[in-house]
């Protein structure tokens, strides 16, 4: 299958061209009963007409790639984590100096098992770090005494910033499932730009079938235009020569990733 030359686009290549399918020919074409925002199926493949196939496969590689740029600002992610424990520290100290007794010994089982060191320690874990121990936290206050004791102490809301502030970090550094370490956000960019380049790829090579088997006449005419600015993206974006790769092997010059890039790292 021919490769067109899609690998040669950027990001904001990609990314621009959302808005070509939402102009001339591709406009005509709805996903609206087709799309969903995880990315799967709402109707069977099988059935669905090939250019909304087309259209959904462009639409969900540029998400792709969206979501994989968006998650860069770890930082404001990293600073509101820390806050919502700074938070809840604070209440659990204040608790331990409730005139009930109850509510000190309450308060004080919360921090032995939800706490690290003075009650703030960790914060100065990278992100991964803190994301586990936010998930820890989460877990341990389902078990049923210190679910009681958050609800003596009246702590839930601290802890659901607390849950708010993890899923939102975890998201944001690209937490896989049944992964450890999440990987560096260039190098989720080059995932997904590989998915991009897939689906335009596959998008190109259909016209260009779906054109070479198709009379003169309007539909064919529609074809060329879906093609069309496929085609200009490609013109923006030309192959780069031979004699501009790395080695005598034709191997291009590896991405190396930032210092910033470092899985895990806590935002300076």
């Amino acid at each position: 299958m021919p490769s067109n030359g899609y690998s040669n686009v950027e990001d904001k290549g990609f990314v621009s061209f959302a808005g070509a399918f939402e102009e001339g020919a591709w406009k005509d074409i709805s996903i609206k009963n087709h799309d969903s925002e995880d990315m799967l199926a709402l109707s069977p493949f099988a059935t669905t007409p090939v250019a909304v196939q087309w259209k959904l496969a462009g639409t969900w590689g540029i998400r792709t790639l969206v979501q994989a740029m968006s998650v860069a600002n770890t930082v404001e992610l990293d600073k509101e984590w820390d806050a919502a424990q700074r938070s809840f520290a604070a209440s659990i100290a204040s608790e331990e100096d409730h005139q009930d007794p109850e509510h000190r010994a309450a308060a004080g089982r919360l921090r032995t098992a939800l706490l690290s060191g003075a009650g703030t320690i960790q914060t100065q874990l990278d992100l991964d770090g803190e994301f586990d121990f936010g998930q820890t936290q989460l877990l341990l206050v389902e078990e049923k005494a210190l679910a009681a004791d958050v609800k003596l102490t009246g702590l839930g809301p601290k802890l659901e910033r607390i849950r708010e502030a993890t899923l939102a970090l975890g998201k944001g550094i690209g937490r896989e499932p049944g992964k450890n370490r999440a990987k560096a956000r260039s190098l989720r960019i080059r995932d997904a730009l590989q998915v991009c380049s897939g689906a335009f790829n596959g998008i190109h090579n259909g016209l260009v079938w779906a054109i070479a088997h198709t009379p003169s006449g309007s539909d064919r005419d529609t074809l060329e235009k879906l093609l069309e600015p496929f085609q200009a993206l490609l013109d923006r974006y030309p192959r780069i020569p031979v004699t501009a790769v790395d080695d005598a092997k034709g191997d291009p010059a590896p991405v190396v990733p930032d210092a910033k890039d470092t899985p895990g790292a806590k935002p300076a």
